[in-house]
């Protein structure tokens, strides 16, 4: 048991873990964007889209979940405050 905690991973292995947990990161993302934007438009109505392009650029899955809140208050999108798109 001692020597399979102590086994090093090969570097194939470790490039095949980072592969996964960066699609498995992508896939959240891509999710909560898909969720909030389906909810914003359900408040909302037709969004415009530079608005869904700014909202798509976002690739913090704290900042999305921030945002799901905000949809819960918010009377108008304006209310909706994105993050500063990068410089």
């Amino acid at each position: 048991m001692q020597a399979l905690m102590e086994t090093e991973l090969t570097w194939g292995e470790k490039r095949e873990l980072e592969g996964e947990l960066r699609g498995e990161l992508r896939g959240e993302i891509k999710g909560k964007q898909e969720v909030l934007l389906r909810l914003l438009r359900y408040k909302f109505g037709r969004l415009p889209e530079s608005f869904v392009e700014q909202l798509q650029a976002i690739d913090d899955p704290a900042v999305l979940d921030d945002l799901s809140e905000q949809v819960l208050t918010a009377v108008t999108l304006d209310d909706i405050i994105l993050p500063d798109a990068k410089k």
